[in-house]
């Protein structure tokens, strides 16, 4: 059984091990399970789930994941009061000495590194259009064999490990856009994150976003030409994105009964 983000959903059900549940993001973490060994498995994405043994239940998130806590931010903000964004994104500025001026991408914690040629090859069209890019996640050795071109170019950060909890909160809150690459095996949850933050997402696959909130293209250059444009030339567009987006992110109070009901129906 994994753990879950809320723990008292667990912990207030009295719940027995005799029934065994395993709760995952993907079907790809559950596919070499022998699920007869399990009364119930459950993923957080739908995406490619075929298998009609697996439920698919999404994340919620916590309280906490919320800018308007201000937890590890420099300045709290809200959907309906955007100010503290921007002075979260100068922190972001001058804690990985970025330049000043554009706009911010991030790539953070992804599970699958083979995604990340398609990210490494949007650079030139991210630095072409004036923006800057974060990659935070672990990779293998030919990735930083690859992205060495860009290691004097002060709009490229690369950490080859993925964020800390405590370093998270200011790379979400900081950033203007998020890429969520097509091909990634990682459960929506970032993303969910990055929507919670105002940071707009562009998304290459299945979401449960509101397709006017996001950037959504399979041909990556023309998103992140497309995020571009909306932030040199379509700011108050923009900014109508982020307060929606903040607006329609589920928390664990709009989930739990799910997994409340999941656990009740497998009481021993």
């Amino acid at each position: 059984m994994n753990n879950f983000d809320d723990p008292n959903i667990i912990n207030n059900l009295n719940y027995t091990p005799e029934k065994c549940i395993y709760t995952a993001n993907t079907q790809d973490e559950v596919i070499e399970l022998d699920l007869s060994k399990y009364d119930e498995v459950t993923v957080t994405s739908a995406n490619n789930l075929t298998n009609p043994n697996i439920k698919y239940i999404p994340s919620g998130l916590i309280s906490l994941a919320t800018p308007i806590k201000g937890l590890l931010l420099a300045a709290p903000y809200s959907s309906t009061l955007l100010t503290g964004k921007s002075i979260n994104k100068k922190k972001l500025i001058s804690t990985y000495r970025l330049p000043e001026d554009g706009y911010i991408c991030l790539v953070a914690g992804l599970m699958n590194d083979n995604v990340l040629d398609e990210i490494i090859d949007a650079i030139p069209t991210i630095l072409e259009t004036g923006g800057s890019i974060i990659i935070a996640t672990l990779s293998n050795h030919r990735y930083i064999d690859k992205i060495k071109p860009y290691k004097d170019n002060p709009r490229v950060v690369f950490f080859d490990r993925n964020p800390s909890a405590a370093v998270i909160p200011l790379l979400l809150a900081g950033s203007d856009f998020y890429l969520h690459p097509n091909k990634s095996t990682m459960s929506n949850l970032i993303p969910l994150l990055a929507g919670a933050y105002g940071t707009t997402p562009i998304i290459g696959t299945e979401t449960e976003f509101n397709d006017s909130d996001i950037i959504i293209n399979n041909n990556y250059e023309e998103a992140i030409r497309c995020a571009a444009d909306l932030y040199m030339n379509q700011p108050k567009q923009l900014a109508n994105m982020r307060k929606n987006i903040m607006e329609s992110i589920p928390s664990w109070d709009d989930r739990k009964q799910a997994y409340i009901n999941l656990y009740e129906n497998n009481k021993a």
